[in-house]
Formats: C-alpha cells, structure tokens, sequence
C-alpha cells in the first residue's frame, strides 16, 4: 500500500520535515497496524510540482521541485513496485501515461 498526503504547501509550515513529522504522528492513530515507512508514506505539493514546470528559473525550477516531494514519491513508488515484483506479476502500468509538462491533446 502507498500513502500519499498532498496539498502540503497549504499546511502551517509547508511541506517540511517538522510538518511531515507532525502529520506522519497523526497518521500513525489511524493506520495502527502500519507505520508510515510500511506504507511509503509520501507528502506531496503538486502545486509547488506544477509551478515548477512553468519555472523558467534553473535554480527557483529545482527548489520548487525538491519542496513538491514529488521526487520522493517517485523514489517510493518504484522501491513498491521492485519490493513487490508489481510489474512481473500485472499489467498496472497499461493505463498509466508519464506527464510531459504539456498541455496539448495527444490524440
């Protein structure tokens, strides 16, 4: 299983490792059978991940980047998917489509 909390840069103090703490505290309440590492938790601002892909800025790109958690996620989604041999066993990947930063219809 993957938990992921998004919307992290609408939280009192971002998406950071004290915020992050605090939030996985809470967590571990109602996923008592689990820990959070169990679970890859992930915190994620796709907000921050979205602007950065508009960012022409190198240095603002990788900030917003890095505060998105997104590379995290991905880090977290792929250790689930070797630590489970997802990919040997199912077609989950049939349907899923990588972003590109574009907008336009790929019909």
């Amino acid at each position: 299983m993957i938990l992921v909390v998004n919307k992290m840069d609408r939280t009192n103090l971002g998406n950071t490792d004290e915020q992050q703490k605090v939030i996985a505290n809470d967590l571990t309440k109602v996923i008592e059978s689990y820990t959070p590492n169990d679970l890859y938790l992930s915190f994620l601002s796709t907000e921050d991940y979205f602007s950065a892909l508009d960012e022409s800025d190198e240095e603002i790109k990788t900030e917003l980047i890095e505060r998105s958690g997104y590379n995290i996620f991905v880090d977290n989604l792929n250790k689930f998917v070797t630590e489970h041999a997802i990919l040997a066993k199912s077609r989950v990947t049939d349907g899923i489509k990588i972003y590109d930063g574009s907008y336009g219809d790929d019909n």
